[in-house]
């Protein structure tokens, strides 16, 4: 249950210099609690990585480490990238107790920025997203935009027991903002024109043209 390191490969260069440097490229296999552990101890940005704690699965790390040889080095002179890959994993609790299945991810770590892109089924539905975290001047941001398939059955998952049917299926475009002190914006868009909505409470055959 430990990460596995695959392959590797080391080279020094400056070596006539005052400082000579290293530069480290590592293919680390495991699990994702695994790579969690690993980067609680690396020099990443915690915040960066916090949503990973709640997917379970197996990851793929091509890890680059660029340093100069020091003593006492410090984290901040690590030059360091990385690109994560999980694959048909479960995305656990993205909304209340409901979760991402067949979640795919692949994220690019730098100094400056985390991107990422990933797609999976949400109540059984296709869901396609991307994503741009990065810092600055101490504040924390995080970008992400995405489409889901909105099914009749999304109902079903979320009101089981209300009379509300839907019938049709439109793509909405979503955007998501997070900051140091959590959500701050949250929308989607689509085109509710192929929608209808059947209930006895809210009255039969509801056409939602023109956003009705």
């Amino acid at each position: 249950n430990s990460l596995v390191i695959t392959d590797a490969a080391i080279s020094l260069f400056d070596l006539n210099s005052d400082y000579e440097k290293a530069d480290v490229k590592l293919k680390i296999i495991g699990t994702n609690k695994n790579v969690i552990d690993y980067l609680n101890t690396s020099p990443i940005n915690k915040k960066s990585f916090s949503k990973l704690t709640n997917i379970d699965g197996d990851s793929l790390i091509n890890l680059n480490l660029k340093f100069p040889l020091l003593l006492d080095l410090p984290a901040e002179d690590i030059e360091y990238s990385s690109n994560v890959i999980i694959e048909n994993a479960n995305f656990k609790k993205i909304f209340n107790d409901f979760s991402i299945d067949n979640f795919n991810l692949n994220i690019q770590i730098d100094n400056e920025k985390v991107s990422y892109k990933g797609n999976g089924k949400l109540f059984d539905s296709q869901v396609e997203f991307s994503g741009l975290q990065s810092q600055s001047n101490k504040k924390f941001t995080d970008e992400i935009n995405g489409k889901y398939i909105l099914k009749p059955y999304v109902i079903d998952f979320l009101f089981p027991d209300s009379d509300i049917k839907l019938d049709g299926q439109t793509e909405i475009s979503f955007l998501i903002n997070e900051g140091d002190n959590g959500f701050s914006k949250f929308e989607g868009i689509g085109d509710l024109s192929n929608l209808k909505i059947k209930s006895d409470f809210l009255g039969t055959n509801l056409d939602l043209k023109n956003g009705k």
